[in-house]
């Protein structure tokens, strides 16, 4: 008798058990398939009909809805002057490229659930959305050709250079390759004598630490010290040699490993001749300021 009081009980607690675990796992579907419905339709990734996955059969539907501004991105710091423009001083700022108004996209799932064990519950809807933030500052909407490049050239109009200035660098670099004395300067960066020992080339050329388009200002104030530097001199802090102490020195060293191998190898005759360079050099550099 108890058995037969508790059976139907024992029976509609086992169905609830069984439809809530069906709801619950068709609610998981559902979100799962209103993300992929959005995530698959951002730009530039295809919009069209792709289907619906196979665990997402008919008649349950999925798709992608735009939505309007987001009204959490309407902050001050994002309508500071640096991206909403419209100038920063004499550059124009392209606020289209960072426009923050622009709306999204949200992804939504819907299918109607009935419960398998209990079908005269009724039927329930079961919609699912996945909002999302699509169609802002992605790298190729703004004309970047690859992720890596500087963005501020696309998000500014920059003022332009007058094109003399252009052309005139451009001689100045044809006249350097094509000068006569161009095989003379390869010891400064290609000197095939240091890449055979090193393996690599070594840049002896002075850094420039300026940057100044003014010729006569680079003349008046740039100019002496970097001659200064190439050719050396004594600073008030330590003696300098300039490029040719500093050519001088690595070649000292550069012998000097060589003369060590040399006399290692038992080649005492490519040692001696070594030594001789080394101390020939070694004489040059006395002589240097």
């Amino acid at each position: 008798m108890e058995f037969v009081l508790c059976l139907p009980v024992l029976l509609f607690v086992l169905a609830l058990m069984v439809d809530t675990g069906s709801k619950s796992c068709w609610k998981l579907r559902g979100v799962v398939a209103a993300r992929d419905a959005g995530w698959r339709t951002r730009w530039d990734r295809s919009s069209g009909p792709l289907g619906n996955p196979i665990s997402w059969p008919p008649p349950a539907e999925m798709g992608t809805d735009a939505t309007g501004p987001n009204a959490r991105l309407e902050t001050p710091q994002l309508n500071h002057p640096v991206v909403r423009g419209p100038t920063l001083g004499t550059i124009l700022v392209r606020s289209e490229l960072l426009d923050q108004t622009r709306g999204g996209l949200v992804g939504y799932s819907g299918r109607t659930w009935t419960p398998p064990l209990l079908p005269k519950l009724g039927a329930k809807p079961m919609n699912q959305q996945h909002p999302l933030i699509d169609g802002k500052w992605q790298y190729p909407q703004m004309g970047i050709p690859q992720t890596n490049w500087h963005r501020i050239p696309y998000i500014y109009v920059l003022p332009q250079t007058d094109p003399s200035l252009k052309a005139a660098y451009l001689l100045a670099v044809a006249a350097i390759q094509m000068a006569p004395f161009r095989r003379a300067l390869d010891v400064l960066d290609r000197d095939e004598e240091i890449h055979a020992w090193y393996g690599s080339y070594r840049n002896f050329h002075p850094r420039v630490t300026f940057c100044d388009y003014d010729l006569q200002r680079v003349a008046t104030n740039q100019r002496a010290s970097l001659v200064r530097r190439i050719q050396g001199g004594l600073y008030t802090h330590k003696p300098k040699n300039g490029i040719p102490g500093t050519l001088t020195r690595f070649w000292i060293n550069m012998y000097t490993q060589q003369r060590a191998v040399a006399i290692q190898s038992g080649q005492l005759g490519q040692a001696a001749a070594l030594q001789a360079l080394i101390e020939l050099l070694q004489g040059y550099l006395d002589t240097l300021p």
